[in-house]
Formats: structure tokens, sequence, C-alpha cells
């Protein structure tokens, strides 16, 4: 089977045991073509190993995950990832230049890195670099700033003109007005693109079509930033933190 469109990803009762503890419990989830969906929850809570489920990373204990209606397992990996971007937290940097690390040794030309690098915002720092996109990051990105990497890993994660993209805590340092930015040029430049968005922010989430609430490897709630407002406590409460506390 191979995967010329992305319409849909529907998750049912998906559980991961690893030994005896209860990683993931009775996931459901489901997102469509062109949907932007958030997914909340603390360190620790189950986000990042259930997003490994979608791309065939980790497999479940039970339940399933359909794509387009059909069991994940029955794509090859290769056909998920070459429909995907992701970038997560602990994606890193090679000590070679801004452009190759987002090219990322992957058959891309420079034309279409240097877009992805427009709509990340990275254009709006190299500028002001004096080998611009030539210029080395350093071992781990040490020549660059915790929101400089991030963008470079948001155009890694554009370059291949995915058609779903997931952002794995991929924003957490980058300030609230460049995250915006970085986002309304991505749904200018992607119409139908379908965004998964990882945060423990949740000003990042916002505006999503729906969002996650994961606690302890369970969804504990879902809906609007409005409705979760409404009926979810730990929401109101993460909520209130945030704004006194930023």
């Amino acid at each position: 089977l191979s995967i010329e469109k992305l319409e849909s990803i529907k998750v049912k009762n998906l559980s991961l045991n690893i030994e005896d503890t209860e990683i993931l419990k009775n996931i459901n989830f489901e997102m469509k073509k062109g949907e932007k969906i958030g997914i909340l929850g603390l360190t620790g809570s189950g986000k990042t190993v259930f997003l490994k489920h979608l791309l065939r990373a980790l497999e479940p204990t039970s339940g399933e995950i359909l794509l387009n209606n059909k069991n994940i397992q029955e794509y090859k990996i290769e056909d998920i990832r070459n429909i995907t971007g992701f970038s997560f937290q602990e994606n890193f940097l090679f000590n070679e230049s801004i452009l190759n690390n987002i090219k990322f040794g992957r058959n891309i030309p420079t034309k279409k890195g240097l877009k992805a690098a427009r709509i990340a915002e990275v254009d709006e720092f190299v500028q002001n670099i004096k080998n611009g996109y030539n210029s080395n990051v350093g071992e781990q990105g040490s020549n660059l700033s915790g929101g400089q990497k991030q963008r470079i890993m948001i155009a890694r994660a554009l370059a291949g003109d995915p058609q779903l993209l997931i952002l794995d805590d991929a924003t957490s340092r980058l300030d609230i007005t460049t995250e915006r930015k970085v986002f309304e040029n991505i749904k200018n430049q992607y119409k139908n693109i379908s965004i998964i968005l990882v945060a423990q922010k949740i000003a990042s989430v916002k505006d999503c079509n729906r969002i996650y609430l994961f606690d302890e490897g369970k969804i504990i709630e879902s809906g609007t930033h409005e409705e979760l407002l409404k009926k979810s406590v730990l929401y109101q409460e993460i909520e209130l933190t945030q704004r006194n506390y930023g």
C-alpha cells in the first residue's frame, strides 16, 4: 500500500505496556487532513511515546492506528515517514552549515531548503550572520541559541514537503511572536498540511482545531481551548499557573 494523500488518522484504544508498567492507557485520537491538533501535558505524561507510534518507531501492546481507514501496519515504515516531517526534542544538529542541517543528507534542492528556512523564520537571524547559510552551527549547534536551533529543526521538517507535520515541543524556546509567525507562514504556504503540535504552553495550542490533554499516559479530556477551559479542571489549573507565572 502506498500513501498518495493523507486524509485521516484514527487511533483506537491504544495501550502500551513495557514489562509491568502501563505507559499509555486506552488512547483514542483522530484528525482529518488540514487540521491542526494540539497535544498538551506535563513532562512524562506520555505525549512523545504516543507520537512515536504514529511513525511506527514503537508498536502498541493493544489497540490500532488507522491511516486513511487502513491499519498502519499495512504501510511500509518509509512510506509513512516520507509523508511526515517531524521535529522531536532530542533531534540534533551536525557540525555542518545551516543549509546542510536543513537538507539533512536528503536530495533536497537548495531552493527548497531556503524556502523552508524562510517559512520557519530562519532567514530572520541568518541575515545577521557573516557567512549566512554557509555558517557552521558548531558542535550540537553550539554557535546558536535554543530558539535558532528550533527554527532550523522546523525548517528541516518542512524541507521535504510533508503532508503531516509533527512538532514535539519544537517551539518551546521561541517567543510567542516568532512562534505565531512560523505557523502563519506554514498555513499560507502549505494549505492542506496536517499538524500535530505537542506543547507544554497553552499559548502554543490555543488556536488548534482540537486539543488533547494527556495526564499519566491517558487522554483525560479533549476539545477546543474554550471547551477545555469550561470542562477540565487540570486545563484550568495549567492556564491559571501559566498566566500568572508565564
